[in-house]
């Protein structure tokens, strides 16, 4: 979310609203706004850690018209990274796959630094041996794009078994349960 006006930014205390207002180049917030470190977060039962604010990087060539140009978006997910963000989520879907292209330009100096999360997207009905040699095919698509050897976290974009009305009333968190069971996921 990026507020237009500073005073808006400035009366909400929720961290990742001033995130966003720096990283959009909002330099009148910069001075002392970070008094401490980015807290983390630990995500599952692993050792997996990320920062509290992560950086969904859609927007960036997807979704909410004409994004800024690559160098711009470089640039601002390094200033996220400089700022503590160590979470950054893209999707092959997200520009047909220069989403990853983009955040993998971005992230090559600093990757084994930075937890990655992309997202594949399949549909239709399929077996268990088709969904697991389709799901590598994506995933190795993603790594090439991304310039990397590996993602810390891959997961299905959207289930093809669940409508949006269906999501809206809860059912993709019990099918969710039901896959989970199956042990069909991406880990």
């Amino acid at each position: 979310m990026f507020w237009k006006d500073q005073a808006t930014a400035r009366s909400c205390r929720d961290r990742s609203v001033e995130i966003s207002g720096i990283i959009m180049g909002d330099t009148t917030m910069r001075s002392g706004w970070r008094e401490e470190e980015m807290q983390k977060r630990k995500l599952g039962n692993g050792d997996l850690k990320v920062s509290a604010t992560g950086l969904g990087c859609m927007g960036f060539s997807h979704g909410y018209g004409p994004g800024p140009s690559a160098d711009e978006a470089i640039h601002l997910i390094r200033n996220a990274f400089d700022l503590g963000c160590t979470f950054f989520d893209t999707a092959e879907g997200y520009a047909a796959g220069e989403n990853e292209r983009l955040v993998g330009r971005a992230l090559a100096p600093i990757r084994n630094e930075v937890v990655l999360a992309t997202k594949f997207h399949m549909a239709g009905p399929m077996s268990r041996a088709q969904f697991d040699k389709e799901m590598r095919a994506h995933l190795d698509a993603s790594l090439e794009r991304l310039g990397t050897d590996h993602v810390e976290l891959y997961y299905q974009h959207r289930d093809p078994r669940i409508t949006q009305d269906q999501a809206d009333r809860g059912e993709s968190r019990r099918c969710q349960r039901r896959t989970d069971q199956r042990g069909i996921r991406a880990d």
